[in-house]
Formats: C-alpha cells, structure tokens, sequence
C-alpha cells in the first residue's frame, strides 16, 4: 500500500515488511505557510474591496483637512475678537494692583508732547574735523 497524499507508506522490500509513517511538517514550515496564505487572502480582500478602501481613506482625509479649516475658523475668530488695547489696559491695571505705579500711555502722552513743543530752530553744532 503506497500513497503520495496519504501519511502511511507500507515498503515491502524482499519479504520483509516495513511500515513508515510520514511526518508532519516541522512547526516553523507550517508558521511560514499560513502567514503566506494570510498575506495571500489579504492581497485578494483588498483587490475585491478596492472602492471600500478608496472611500475610507477620502473621508478619513476630509475630516482630517475639516478639522484644520475648524481650527483656521477658531483662531480667525479670536484674531477678530482681540483687542490689543484693552489686553494692554488690563495688563497695566494687574501691575498697578501688584504695587507697580508706571503709567506708559501718560508717559508716552508726556514724550510726544515733548516733541511737538520743542523748537524746530536749534542751532546745529560744528563738528571740527
């Protein structure tokens, strides 16, 4: 009795016989086998599932660039919100509070009065060279 798919091989070799039972294959051969027909089967899903693919990864890019046109909108809005003045005003007010007694608009008030009152017809000094 031989058989090539079977496990059992029976060997009659000059009136003597012998029974041989094949092996399994060894574990690793076996491993190396099923992760390549995973890899097989996967390929053939995603040739069958092309279009499902596509789709997902187009509406996984439009959240993503809706997220950032959510946040330009957010920042546009608080760029329009903000007023420079009044965030200085009541960082001023916050130091007078905390003992500090420097006023910057009086004191810049104060220079361009300075400026609007001095002459324009100072003498102007020789250099000697």
């Amino acid at each position: 009795m031989t058989s090539f798919s079977g496990f059992h091989f029976q060997i009659i070799d000059q009136g003597v016989d012998v029974t041989k039972q094949a092996r399994s294959p060894p574990k690793h051969i076996t491993i190396i086998r099923r992760r390549k027909v995973k890899k097989h089967h996967y390929k053939k899903w995603k040739k069958k599932h092309h279009k499902l693919i596509k789709a997902r990864k187009m509406r996984k890019k439009r959240n993503a660039d809706e997220k950032v046109w959510e946040a330009m909108r957010k920042f546009t809005k608080l760029k329009e919100e903000f007023d420079a003045e009044q965030f200085v005003d009541e960082k001023l007010a916050l130091a007078r509070k905390g003992g500090w007694g420097i006023d910057l608009w009086a004191q810049y008030k104060e220079a361009q009065r300075r400026r609007s009152d001095a002459p324009d017809d100072e003498p102007k000094r020789s250099s000697s060279a």
